[in-house]
């Protein structure tokens, strides 16, 4: 009953931005934005605790798409010139500390299979 009424408030909130909007790029884009969202929650929390490491790879994807999309409308100025520029650095930012975080985390997995007598990698090169 839960998840039927926060899926109809949605998609009523939808329908009202949908009437009130007079923008329909905007209209378009805060869908996309809405699909995203329940795309990433569905795919984050519908995995078990143990496989959560491991689902760091998919998440980079994720924010490196994010980051080409930012950069795409950051508009090539060297300060954002209004706020869909502002909007488009703040996401490249935050995915790009996502992906420097999940290399860190995905290398810290990695490290847990190694032996006392494998060789020794210079990947940091």
């Amino acid at each position: 009953m839960r998840s039927a009424l926060g899926l109809a408030s949605g998609l009523a909130s939808v329908i009202g931005l949908g009437c009130l909007c007079p923008d329909p790029a905007f209209l378009g884009m805060t869908s996309i934005f809405a699909l995203a969202v329940v795309a990433g929650y569905q795919s984050v929390w519908g995995v078990a605790p143990a496989l959560h490491t491991p689902l760091m790879s998919i998440t980079n994807a994720i924010s490196g798409m994010t980051a080409a999309g930012g950069m795409v409308l950051l508009g090539g100025g060297l300060l954002p010139s209004n706020l869909a520029q502002t909007y488009a650095a703040l996401a490249t930012f935050i995915s790009a500390i996502n992906i420097g975080g999940g290399f860190v985390v995905t290398q810290r997995m990695l490290d847990m299979f190694k032996r006392p007598s494998d060789p020794k990698e210079y990947n940091y090169l």
